[in-house]
């Protein structure tokens, strides 16, 4: 839903999708440069930049050679002080699996450079021995065409309810067992941070209520 909604909006704004299609080849102009992309399809789309997104693998390979270090993805594993299974090693950032305390203990892998700054600083405190473990929330944003569009929460394995869209924006609930896991928003900002707020003070959110809680944070009109 969110995805569709998304979507539309870069449509709106010129964007055109090919869906389901594989490229073939990407076709040099001559004097060097991109001249096209030819789809499998037999479609040729004229290009003067290709940009590939093709994803991206931890980059961890000086620990391979250490046994039973890295998890199957390439990943460390970490505790909630960032500490590693070697007592001379703490990593942070999108190389570790550690567990979210907000969430159970859940653990989890996230790519978000703000997450990834406070997971540093987190690991450079236990070095020190401070013993300050890591309790946050997933939060990230994006401006599209100016719209503001926010994320707080987890999402993996929920369920997911949109409450409202209209043409002011959208609210969308990730949710497991009628509990709020995470929020979506476009166009209601504060509800994304009020949300993020309320896992970190320990409050569970039920579906049935989140509506009317989540959107008291809004303006009135």
């Amino acid at each position: 839903q969110v995805g569709a909604i998304l979507q539309q909006i870069h449509r709106d704004n010129g964007v055109n999708f090919e869906m389901n299609s594989e490229v073939e080849s990407i076709e040099e102009k001559e004097g060097g440069g991109v001249a096209s992309v030819k789809l499998k399809s037999g479609k040729v789309l004229p290009a003067d930049l290709v940009l590939i997104g093709a994803g991206v693998l931890p980059s961890t390979q000086p620990f391979q050679a250490v046994q039973d270090f890295l998890q199957p993805k390439g990943v460390i594993r970490v505790d909630e002080f960032m500490h590693s299974s070697d007592p001379n090693i703490w990593a942070a950032g999108d190389i570790v699996e550690f567990p979210m305390a907000t969430y159970n203990n859940e653990l989890v892998t996230i790519g978000h450079w703000g997450l990834a700054m406070y997971m540093g600083k987190i690991a450079a405190l236990n070095i020190m021995g401070k013993q300050e473990p890591a309790k946050t929330v997933p939060f990230f944003w994006t401006m599209q065409y100016g719209k503001s569009i926010r994320f707080a929460g987890l999402c993996n394995g929920c369920d997911s309810t949109l409450v409202e869209s209209d043409e002011t924006g959208f609210l969308q609930l990730y949710t497991k067992d009628d509990l709020v896991m995470g929020v979506c928003t476009l166009g209601r900002d504060p509800i994304a941070a009020h949300f993020r707020n309320l896992v970190l003070k320990g409050e569970k959110l039920k579906l049935e209520d989140a509506a009317e809680k989540l959107k008291a944070v809004l303006p009135k009109s």
